[in-house]
């Protein structure tokens, strides 16, 4: 129940629906995986779940972004008075050594796609588009600037950018 009302927070927050599915995902997981209620949770239990040993150091950071989330709303909500995840060590993640798509895979997937999936790589590799951003373009989004066309792209926290057009 608290994390049913906690997403609706979040979503009258304003937050995408897909961070809500994330973070909620997060809290019943954890829940389950400790098989306690989360207002009984502890410190020590929360090191020692968010310690696995298996999981990278992405993850571990994306589990405790929501794990701080959600106690604070609690203390906020008055539903506890003490928040287990804010005093979790912050997780340090490396930064990631990028991993473009070697040449002749992507010539090759060029050659076998139609004309859609032609463009939505074009927008990846040649404009830097994500996958989700690539997913959403709409006709729309074009809009003409001073060397020709560029796209108007919703990013990552609702960040709107110009990207131009080849």
């Amino acid at each position: 129940t608290h994390i049913e009302n906690w997403a609706r927070h979040l979503r009258a927050a304003g937050q995408p629906d897909t961070t809500i599915a994330l973070r909620t995902y997060h809290l019943k997981r954890c829940a389950r995986e400790l098989q306690l209620d989360l207002v009984d949770v502890t410190l020590e239990d929360l090191e020692t779940w968010i310690g696995n040993p298996d999981w990278k150091p992405a993850t571990k950071r994306s589990y405790r972004a929501s794990l701080r989330v959600f106690w604070a709303w609690a203390m906020a909500t008055g539903i506890t008075t003490t928040s287990p995840a804010h005093l979790l060590p912050s997780v340090r993640v490396p930064r990631a050594i990028p991993r473009p798509v070697p040449v002749d895979v992507y010539a090759a997937a060029l050659r076998v796609a139609d004309d859609r999936v032609r463009k939505a790589l074009r927008l990846g590799k040649e404009c830097g588009l994500r996958r989700g951003e690539i997913a959403r373009v709409k006709r729309e989004d074009v809009e003409p600037d001073l060397v020709g066309y560029a796209l108007r792209v919703m990013g990552k926290g609702g960040h709107v950018r110009l990207v131009p057009l080849p």
